[in-house]
């Protein structure tokens, strides 16, 4: 199956088991899950599988493990059973259980996004990157001066409220004085959401910050 794009029923299969988030909601929806969430977000996840290997043999690209389901985790969704959106994570497989970079891309009745961050971090792990941008500083300005340059992705997460590298270059302030950060584009609901093209631009998004992906992919080898 080729991926054609998602469609106006991907989007209202969303907004209807997000105003009844049960399973017996979920059972009357099935149908419509499988035709027109599952079915295409599989089809958009094999279009990709050649990119994300092609950028890093190492990604984990199983189904099982890249490609979201239509049930939240019991352990931690108690009220709500059903997912109110999807989503493919491309990991690392790196054998560790935190501070494993990758890339993201989900999306729901109320928009979509994608980037590339690291998932499960940690205060150590953190405070590991910002030693490898300091003490590699350059080869990091250049990478962060590629991404502005091309404006495709916004940098986030939340920042300290005082400023603890006041030495540091201004281009790199933004990157240090962050408790976690990732890179992320967001869109609401367009005609390339509706198109086949999506495939391709996921594509070429993701492909653009393979530089940084590099970059922490070193730092947690070098350590």
């Amino acid at each position: 199956m080729s991926f054609q794009g998602f469609s106006e029923k991907t989007l209202e299969y969303f907004v209807r088991i997000r105003l009844d988030n049960s399973k017996a909601a979920f059972d009357s929806l099935r149908a419509d899950y499988d035709a027109h969430v599952k079915g295409p977000l599989l089809a958009l996840h094999e279009a990709l599988v050649p990119v994300m290997t092609a950028i890093d043999p190492g990604l984990c690209v199983r189904p099982a493990r890249c490609v979201s389901g239509a049930y939240n985790d019991a352990r931690f969704s108690r009220t709500e059973p059903m997912k109110t959106y999807m989503y493919l994570h491309y990991r690392a497989g790196s054998g560790r259980d935190t501070d494993i970079p990758g890339f993201f891309m989900d999306a729901s009745a109320d928009g979509y996004r994608y980037g590339l961050q690291l998932y499960h971090p940690t205060t150590a792990g953190m405070a590991l990157l910002r030693d490898a941008v300091l003490s590699d500083s350059r080869r990091f300005a250049g990478i962060v001066r590629d991404i502005e340059r091309r404006g495709l992705f916004s940098l986030e997460g939340e920042m300290y409220k005082k400023d603890r590298y006041p030495d540091a270059p201004p281009t790199l302030k933004g990157w240090l004085n962050r408790k976690r950060w990732w890179l992320g584009r967001t869109q609401v609901p367009d005609d390339l959401f509706f198109s086949p093209d999506l495939a391709d631009t996921l594509a070429e998004g993701f492909q653009s910050p393979c530089p940084l992906y590099k970059f922490i992919s070193e730092a947690f080898i070098k350590n």
